[in-house]
């Protein structure tokens, strides 16, 4: 992969292609999801679920998996691009040069921190929400099957 990254990306035009499109991917990831990535868990709890519940569009395809797969898709391509960077950086002789290189694959690797940290927060936030509708129809059943023996039995 290094190699092949190596070749990929010694054209600073590829790599701002690449950059670009790896915060495209990002930002269409976070409307998909309803810019659940930036609100706090506790806002998520109180403003979220009425939201969800009011539009009535929730798609586990459009707005969990998809955005999940394109903060994965963003975050290997910024991952790679800074670590083929921060290696190729000691084969450049001109100092300039090699600084820009070195600070162009720290500010990947940084981007790639922020994007795994917003793709950590949506997968949290739906796997929450996910278990809270799930405990709650198991109340709703558990409460329905009393009813029905109270009935059964009078």
């Amino acid at each position: 992969m290094i190699k092949f990254g190596k070749e990929l990306f010694q054209d600073h035009v590829t790599q701002v292609i690449t950059i670009l499109a790896s915060l495209a991917l990002a930002i269409v990831a976070q409307k998909l999801s309803g810019d659940i990535a930036n609100m706090s868990l506790t806002t998520f709890v109180k403003e979220g679920y009425s939201s969800i519940i009011g539009s009535e569009q929730l798609s586990l395809l459009y707005n969990v998996l998809l955005p999940f797969f394109m903060y994965i898709l963003s975050c290997a391509c910024l991952l790679w691009m800074g670590i083929t960077n921060i290696i190729t950086c000691n084969h450049i002789e001109e100092k300039s040069i090699r600084f820009l290189k070195v600070l162009l694959g720290f500010t990947q690797l940084l981007l790639f921190g922020v994007f795994i940290v917003m793709e950590g927060k949506l997968f949290m936030y739906f796997s929450i929400m996910v278990f809270t509708v799930v405990i709650l129809v198991f109340i709703l059943h558990y409460v329905a099957t009393v009813q029905e023996r109270a009935r059964t039995s009078q």
